[in-house]
C-alpha cells in the first residue's frame, strides 16, 4: 500500500514537471517569435539607413546595394518566419551538412571565447 502511494506521488510530480516544461517551452517559443520580428524590423531599418546614406555610383554603391539586398532579405525572412520553422530549417541544414556545421560551431565558439577575454 505504501509503495502504491509513493508511485502516485512520483507520477503526480512527473506530470507537474512535464506540464511546467511544456508551458516554459511555449512561452519561450512565443518570446523568440516576438524577438525575431523585432530583430527583423531593426535589420530593415538598418537597410534603409544604408540605402539613404550610401554612394550612388562606383564600387562602393555596388557593395552597398548588395549589403542592402541581403539585409532586406534577412529582414523579410525574420518577420515572416516563426521560430519553430527557423529551428526546423537550421536542423535540416545541420543534417545535410554535418561537418560544415560542426566547423562553424567550433569557429563561433572560438570567436566568442576570444571576445570574452
Amino acid at each position: 500500500m505504501n509503495a502504491h502511494a509513493s508511485e502516485d506521488k512520483t507520477g503526480g510530480t512527473v506530470a507537474a514537471v512535464n506540464a511546467a516544461a511544456q508551458e516554459l517551452g511555449a512561452t519561450t517559443a512565443t518570446r523568440a517569435n516576438e524577438a525575431a520580428a523585432v530583430v527583423g524590423e531593426k535589420i530593415g531599418s538598418l537597410a534603409t539607413v544604408i540605402r539613404e546614406n550610401a554612394p550612388r555610383e562606383g564600387m562602393a554603391a555596388t557593395a552597398a546595394s548588395t549589403v542592402v539586398g541581403g539585409l532586406e532579405s534577412a529582414s523579410a525572412y525574420l518577420r515572416e518566419k516563426r521560430f519553430d520553422a527557423l529551428a526546423h530549417e537550421v536542423t535540416n541544414l545541420v543534417r545535410t551538412y554535418p561537418v560544415q556545421s560542426l566547423l562553424i560551431g567550433v569557429g563561433l565558439g572560438y570567436l566568442l571565447a576570444r571576445r570574452s577575454r
